[in-house]
């Protein structure tokens, strides 16, 4: 009976009956206590309160009129019901002072009671904006396999247009103000639409940029604004871009330019360390002086120090590093010619004690 219930509901609803309510049989319909009628807990968070103007607009035609649609209810157990189609109806009977009020009492669960909650309203109410998105996005949400509704099936079961329902369920991903925006009337749904193409951090970067002049603006007006600030965006993103990229070419330039003095340098202390080594090859072969013996003790230690210095890959060291490199480098330098000029005046003296020497007989 509940499904049924709601398809007849929805059938009414499209085939422009102004009551979503089918009363085919009028035991359906009871009087219950209004005081023991509850509303339904989610139905603020689905849609907005009427304003003061409909609600006495609304609660005249009662009084007037009476009460011409009966309210959809559900029995809790605790013998009170729950309003899950008719919230203000109920709200204008309550301001009439009214003790009892027409209701259908139908058995649902709590799913299907949110379901008929959220689809009541789609058709009784004249919604528009952000009401209306966030009651489809909800009832695109209530499926029995847990699943989201697709667009199209949403469209064949509340009988509007795909269109439109996609139009406005993808109001909701707004940010909460441009959300406001269109609840406080101050940007319509159709200009808001322009957001809908950007992602969070865009939207929020144009609403920003945007300011006070967002208000009342016109669709096309808000696309080329929005289409300005794209491309400004982009243009001080490449502009950042070759900012960066000239100075890492400026940085590799000077690290090239880094390793050939490197490159020399360590050239230069190869011949430096292989002039060294002959003068200790012939100093030794001339069994010089404890003098010369001194140096190339020296000379070991450069050695071993110079050949300690295996350098990796510049572009691993920042220009710190490869100052520090150098540094070492060039003093590598100075005390491998201090100690030639050493080991050659060393080697002079000795030269010059072998001349002096008396031959042997």
């Amino acid at each position: 009976m509940t499904v049924d219930l709601i398809s007849r509901i929805a059938e009414k609803a499209r085939a422009g009956n102004s009551g979503s309510i089918p009363v085919n049989n009028s035991d359906l319909i009871v009087n219950l206590p209004i005081n023991a009628i509850k509303y339904h807990p989610k139905n603020h968070l689905y849609f907005k309160d009427l304003d003061k103007a409909m609600k006495d607009k609304l609660m005249e035609d009662m009084r007037d009129n009476g009460q011409i649609n009966p309210i959809i209810v559900k029995k809790n157990d605790d013998d009170t019901y729950t309003v899950l189609a008719g919230h203000q109806r109920l709200i204008a009977a309550r301001r009439l002072n009214w003790q009892q009020i027409k209701a259908i009492v139908i058995e649902v669960s709590e799913f299907e009671a949110e379901k008929l909650l959220i689809r009541d309203n789609l058709f009784r109410r004249h919604m528009g904006g952000m009401e209306l998105a966030r009651a489809l996005d909800a009832y695109s949400k209530l499926s029995d396999n847990q699943t989201r509704k697709s667009i199209r099936q949403i469209a064949e079961e509340i009988g509007e247009n795909r269109n439109t329902v996609h139009f406005y369920i993808k109001l909701n991903t707004l940010i909460p103000e441009i959300q406001q925006l269109v609840d406080d009337k101050k940007l319509t749904p159709t200009a808001a639409q322009a957001f809908t193409s950007l992602n969070e951090e865009e939207q929020r970067k144009s609403y920003e940029a945007l300011g006070e002049s967002i208000v009342g603006i016109k669709k096309k007006e808000l696309e080329e604004e929005i289409r300005k600030q794209y491309e400004s965006t982009i243009s001080n993103v490449n502009e950042e871009k070759n900012r960066i990229e000239g100075e890492r070419n400026k940085l590799l330039s000077d690290v090239k330019s880094k390793e050939k003095d490197v490159e020399l340098l360590k050239g230069q202390a190869e011949i430096y360390r292989q002039q060294a080594e002959e003068f200790k090859n012939k100093t030794l072969a001339a069994n010089v002086s404890e003098e010369v013996m001194t140096i190339l003790s020296k000379l070991d230690v450069l050695d071993s120090l110079a050949a300690s210095i295996c350098l990796p890959s510049l572009a691993m060291y920042d220009e710190n590093s490869i100052s520090i490199l150098l540094g070492r480098l060039n003093g590598i330098h100075s005390n491998l010619i201090s100690l030639l000029n050493l080991v050659s005046a060393a080697s002079q003296r000795n030269m010059e004690n072998t001349e002096t020497e008396p031959l042997e007989n």
